[in-house]
């Protein structure tokens, strides 16, 4: 009987595992006691594991053509399906896909009686020190015990929460057979800000819409609430704009943020004409002082050098001009993002030109097969990376 031995028992090695075909001797490994330890602590707890609209569009990588083929309409359907035959009933909220439970440790007990289920051999405290291949067969090696299989899976993760065992051990072992990697970098995380303003407003959350700059150059724009914390900026919607971010800071291009705190009003000039004649000459903190949070108020308008008591009809051309550059693009230099310890996903890894889209195994060598974030792919917030993790894991389980 082929025997396969999966490295790595996170979203993507669990359901390689489950999805096997059956005539197979499958043996899971993982560094921890327990499996599914990154999962459980997806989307705070709640476990986002899936998006209504999962398409490249909403993947980093370095290409994009590979990972279309990787994400057809067809592989997301079936592994949608599949996760319906396990038993996971989905809750639905604005495109989110979460348990019905909204609890990650409901969906981890799932798939933990699966794997008894279908009597998968689950090795827990395996930390792979080496993987070779001699006359045929992978020889994975931990300190205390050698294993020998005919394929190997390596679903080993990214290097961010290596708490979880995400310790960027899969990169090692895939360089042993001569693939390349995408260079990592942290993402789905803070962004650091060079401006003073950014050392003031620690505490502050906000909606907004924000716009991400290389060189110049608009690359993305989200909206929704961000958070002003210590020299920098966090929330889903800057989480979403790292990704690039990170990257271009690599890259040493200029990286900026643009922040529009009131996003639903078009046309500052009419809006600014309109509710100074409804307040009768408000004063500037009249006029601000129902539309944003007291204290970025009062940071905004010093920034701008306006002082707070001025009345708005009294304002200069130049004045009225820097009000909404202040309110509507404030300009911040990103200088860093957050490090390994606070980024959810690891962007870059295996090069996608080095796996056969089709099976996402190696081109390399064969019977080598990857999964998940050890890939050069990585997503938005919102289910995309457990998304990715799933389909992935199915596919090769579905091939090998």
């Amino acid at each position: 009987m082929e025997k396969i031995i999966i490295i790595g028992a996170g979203a993507s090695g669990i359901i390689t595992a489950l999805a096997c075909s059956q005539n197979k001797k499958v043996i899971l490994v993982e560094g921890n006691d327990k499996i599914g330890k990154k999962l459980v602590l997806t989307g705070n707890g709640k476990c986002n594991y899936w998006n209504a609209e999962i398409e490249s569009s909403h993947y980093e990588t370095e290409n994009q053509m590979v990972l279309e083929e990787i994400l057809t309409p067809e592989n997301i359907q079936n592994t949608y399906h599949f996760l319906e035959e396990l038993g996971v009933y989905p809750k639905i909220q604005n495109g989110y896909y979460y348990p019905y439970s909204k609890d990650a440790h409901s969906l981890l007990a799932l798939l933990e009686r699966k794997i008894k289920e279908q009597k998968i051999e689950w090795v827990p405290n395996f930390k792979v020190l080496s993987l070779e291949k001699k006359k045929g067969k992978f020889i994975v090696k931990s300190v205390d015990k050698t294993l020998e299989g005919d394929k190997v899976v390596l679903a080993t993760g990214g290097k961010t929460y290596p708490k979880t065992g995400s310790d960027g051990t899969g990169y090692d072992l895939a360089k042993s057979f001569n693939h390349t990697l995408i260079p990592l970098l942290p993402t789905l995380t803070n962004l650091i800000c060079k401006d003073k303003i950014a050392t003031l407003w620690e505490n502050i959350r906000v909606s907004a819409k924000v716009r991400l700059f290389i060189n110049g150059k608009l690359e993305k724009e989200e909206q929704g609430e961000i958070q002003c914390i210590k020299k920098g900026l966090s929330g889903i919607c800057i989480f979403n704009l790292s990704n690039k971010a990170s990257r271009s800071l690599y890259l040493n291009q200029t990286t900026e943020i643009e922040i529009d705190f009131l996003p639903e009003i078009e046309n500052f000039k009419t809006f600014l004409r309109k509710r100074t004649e409804q307040m009768l000459n408000p004063t500037l903190e009249d006029f601000l002082e129902s539309l944003l949070n007291y204290k970025l108020m009062f940071l905004l308008l010093k920034n701008a050098k306006l002082d707070k008591n001025k009345c708005i009809q009294d304002l200069k051309k130049e004045e009225c001009h820097a009000l909404e550059q202040v309110l509507k693009h404030l300009r911040l230099e990103i200088i860093e993002t957050g490090d390994d310890l606070k980024a959810q996903v690891t962007s870059g890894g295996i090069n996608l030109n080095e796996i056969n889209p089709q099976t996402l195994e190696s081109k390399l060598e064969k019977n080598l097969y990857f999964t998940g974030e050890i890939l050069d792919v990585s997503g938005d917030c919102g289910g995309y990376n457990l998304a990715f993790a799933f389909i992935t894991g199915y596919r090769v389980g579905k091939n090998l």
